[in-house]
């Protein structure tokens, strides 16, 4: 199934895996990666992953500066939620989401 994605009006993913785990009951273990940087993973049963909007193999020097971001049309948003959860999981994390931070936007 595609992950579908939620852009955060938030600079802090620790607010976001709260919100997400109290409304949800749901662990996030925190991990780090090249590719994604600092994140926190939850499969329960689907996959939810929330990290910044900033890529941290991005070089200023040889890299436009739009491929900062992930995302870069959601530049105000710092942080990204991917879920693979399907319409009925993606609409209830959604949900949650832009009643904690209301200026979130939804790709699906």
């Amino acid at each position: 199934m595609p992950e579908s994605l939620i852009a955060v009006a938030s600079d802090r993913p620790e607010d976001v895996v709260n919100v997400i785990s109290a409304a949800l009951q749901i662990e996030f273990e925190s991990r780090d990666s090249s590719y994604w940087g600092d994140n926190w993973l939850a499969r329960s049963p689907a996959e939810v992953r929330i990290y910044l909007n900033r890529d941290p193999l991005h070089d200023s020097e040889n890299n436009p500066p739009e491929e900062f971001y992930f995302e870069p049309e959601y530049r105000d948003c710092g942080v990204l939620v991917i879920t693979d959860d399907g319409p009925e999981g993606f609409n209830a994390l959604a949900d949650w989401l832009v009643r904690a931070f209301p200026e979130s936007h939804l790709k699906l």
